[in-house]
């Protein structure tokens, strides 16, 4: 794509973008939030509040814009307003790619919205800037949940696919994580930092593609016990992985500086927090009290620092790593893997509860390596048919 830049009547030599293509060039999204920076709209009363005297009736995220309103008279001004102003900076907006959603009761008699006189069709699933809203759930996130469990799915087929060419069963393990963390975790993580995981019905179906994953790689079979997929494989379980992350995203919010929308939104949950009213903050304190009851946020708020955040979020990986333990300890079939040392490269020991084994990378032969997770992993049906054998 060609570029030409005008200025006071002086215009440049045309110069040419380094990458990308069209659709996608480099410079669009800023572009884009020059032309919207001057995009306002009338005040409205009923426009959403994050803290006094602070409305927001607009969003934008380059040329994707979001038009909020307590009020559907409101909304259609709103409407109005942006088809005029589109019409003075020689932008058109389009009703038939647009959509309306109705967050909470239905009005009575609710009446189609219009943009330049034509109706913007209702629907109650939509995917903004890559994650999946529904309104008429009590979880607005659940059709993103379900979204995001197929990709990552899809993606795993995609991984274990290679094994009609290697043969089955025997991807080695430390490729096999490799090819979990850049293709299947991304799509397991995704939004996790704007959806505290409190549906467990919704995070079941991000935590069976997790396992089904893990235990395919550890070719062990599909009724085997959980904790061993990750003492032995060092990653986290995902609903684990999941709250640290969205703990990560809490200390980015307090670092903020307070003209911020986003750090006034937080301020805005605090107080919601306060007037036992559901919000962000509060789904946040909810899911870490499922994982454990010691894992708890600050209990002033107000005055919360990112230091304690960030000590929360190394507890949770301790408790993580003391709940597998405690499950390779009670389990009569992982006796082998109780209280075990792994030996480093400099020829000490120590115990981890999880890494990537030693006996998954050094045992290069695929039969040996599986012979050896077997034994170890007590999967007493495939034994016996190798004894059998």
């Amino acid at each position: 794509m060609t570029y030409v830049v005008s200025l006071d009547g002086i215009i440049s030599n045309t110069f040419l973008a380094g990458m990308g293509v069209l659709i996608g060039d480099p410079l669009s999204p800023t572009l884009w939030n020059i032309i919207m920076a001057d995009f306002t709209l009338p005040d409205n009363p009923k426009d959403a509040l994050l803290i006094p005297n602070v409305r927001v009736s607009h969003l934008e995220h380059a040329d994707d814009s979001v038009l909020l309103c307590k009020d559907p008279v409101g909304l259609q001004k709103h409407l109005d307003s942006a088809w005029v102003w589109g019409g003075d900076v020689r932008l058109q907006f389009h009703a038939l790619k647009s959509v309306g959603m109705v967050f909470g009761p239905i009005p009575n008699n609710l009446q189609p919205f219009t943009l330049g006189g034509a109706s913007i069709p209702f629907k109650q699933s939509h995917c903004y800037i890559g994650v999946v809203f529904r309104s008429t759930s009590r979880n607005y996130f659940v059709d993103h949940y379900k979204k995001k469990a197929e990709s990552a799915r899809f993606a795993s087929r995609q991984v274990f696919s290679i094994e009609s060419m290697i043969g089955a069963k025997r991807l080695p393990p430390k490729i096999g994580c490799t090819f979990y963390t850049a293709l299947v975790d991304c799509h397991l993580i995704h939004g996790c930092e704007i959806m505290p995981d409190v549906d467990n019905v919704a995070l079941y179906k991000l935590q069976k593609v997790q396992r089904a994953f893990l235990r395919r790689l550890l070719c062990i079979g599909f009724n085997s016990v959980l904790a061993p997929l990750f003492t032995e494989i060092g990653v986290l379980p995902i609903e684990y992985r999941r709250i640290t992350l969205c703990l990560r995203y809490l200390e980015y919010l307090l670092e903020l500086p307070e003209n911020r929308f986003a750090y006034m939104a937080l301020q805005a949950n605090i107080d919601m927090v306060y007037a036992s009213q559901p919000c962000w903050l509060q789904d946040l304190r909810l899911a870490l009290n499922k994982l454990s009851p010691q894992l708890q946020l600050p209990r002033n708020l107000r005055s919360m620092q990112v230091g304690e955040i960030d000590e929360l979020r190394k507890q949770v990986s301790k408790v993580a790593d003391e709940y597998l333990n405690s499950e390779i300890q009670r389990l009569s079939q992982t006796y082998l893997l109780c209280n075990r040392l792994e030996p480093l490269e400099d020829g000490k020991f120590t115990r981890k509860t999880r890494m990537l084994r030693h006996y998954l990378v050094l045992v290069e032969n695929a039969d040996y390596r599986r012979a050896i997770q077997l034994s170890f992993l007590v999967d007493m049906c495939l034994l016996l048919l190798d004894l059998d054998g």
